[in-house]
């Protein structure tokens, strides 16, 4: 009991003859977690935030989070612009591989990955591949920018028959966002415009944007 006693005089001694106030323990114990639940939420979002860059890749453009490989929107070699690879928060591809692998089936060569295509737009098949088709041609970007966790830009596109006729133009909105926990997106929107008198799209299975 003396040493408890001695002690305890020990520390009234050097204590100040004027302490703040303390909050009860019950109290600082809820502020304490709060703060600590604060801290860890702060350090989640560091920890999910993405970064989402796009740049010009050739004729079309790459876009990247955190500096690997998400996506192309390709323009050239193919008869229809379209988004590949598109490639999962594990590093794997998420549609064909295209040109297909040597050895590997082919089937449907006009499936692109993700595209827009269409069967039956005033009688003409966008949606195959082959001389008797019709193709879409992309004529420009613009409005590419990047803004943290996204990415945005418009591509502009024209609607051409077998014979190089223009029935439509279109405007494409993309915009690419880097979710929580390495999830993705891309929101596509389109908007198409006749060039050359009225247009009809044929009742098809097959059309209009495309996964595979």
């Amino acid at each position: 009991m003396k040493h408890f006693a001695s002690l305890k005089a020990a520390k009234q001694a050097a204590s100040p003859p004027m302490l703040t106030p303390v909050l009860p323990s019950s109290r600082a114990a809820a502020l304490q977690a709060i703060a600590a639940a604060a801290l860890l939420l702060v350090s989640c979002a560091t920890l999910d935030a993405q970064t989402v860059a796009v740049a010009r890749s050739g004729d079309g453009l790459r876009i990247e989070i955190d500096g690997a490989l998400f996506t192309e929107y390709a323009t050239s070699g193919t008869t229809n612009p379209n988004f590949y690879p598109v490639i999962g928060p594990g590093g794997v591809g998420l549609t064909r591989e295209f040109p297909a692998p040597a050895g590997a089936k082919v089937d449907h060569p006009h499936h692109h990955s993700i595209w827009i295509a269409h069967d039956g737009v005033n009688g003409v098949n966008f949606w195959a591949v082959g001389p008797d088709a019709g193709h879409v041609e992309h004529t420009g970007f613009s409005d590419v920018k990047a803004n943290g966790a996204s990415a945005s830009f418009t591509a502009k596109a024209k609607w051409l028959t077998p014979q190089g006729d223009a029935l439509l133009n279109d405007e494409r909105r993309c915009i690419i966002t880097a979710l929580p926990e390495g999830a993705r997106q891309i929101d596509l929107s389109i908007t198409l415009a006749a060039s050359a008198g009225a247009v009809t799209f044929r009742d098809s299975k097959e059309g209009t944007v495309a996964i595979r």
